[in-house]
């Protein structure tokens, strides 16, 4: 098995199976949940011939690496604005993804919302779509 780098800097592996060469990408983590595939784009060289497949591979990657840029257009620009400080704070932003939800539980002095307004919810919406966003035992 054979890893490679290109675009994005994102590794590839070459791997054979049912005697056909095939390309694995490990999806970026923002998109992971977009592939069911244990987060990885895999697509055959067509080929039984390490050699063809090693000179495919960099062609099937730039394919894989398009359709990346496509998934990244399905998410949501709210929620990938707020990404850096999301996952800072420890939420798992897939979950929004996902579940349509995330969970925090809020300390000390990350409280100072609920101690300053008293009130556990707040509620905003963003391009048309209602978000709660809920401060303490939640599900």
């Amino acid at each position: 098995m054979a890893t490679n780098t290109i675009r994005y800097a994102l590794p590839y592996t070459l791997h054979k199976k049912k005697e056909k060469w095939y390309v694995s990408v490990n999806a970026p983590e923002e998109i992971k949940h977009l592939y069911p595939d244990s987060g990885r784009d895999r697509r055959s060289t067509g080929t039984n011939d390490r050699r063809i497949a090693n000179e495919k591979a960099s062609q099937i990657v730039e394919k894989i690496m398009d359709g990346f840029d496509i998934k990244r257009l399905q998410l949501e620009p709210f929620i990938e604005a707020c990404r850096p400080y999301l996952v800072k704070s420890g939420l798992d932003v897939q979950r929004w993804y996902t579940e349509g939800k995330m969970l925090v539980r809020l300390k000390g002095n990350e409280s100072l919302f609920v101690r300053h307004y008293g009130q556990d919810r707040m509620e905003t919406v963003f391009e048309g779509r209602r978000i709660n966003l809920y401060l303490g035992e939640h599900d």
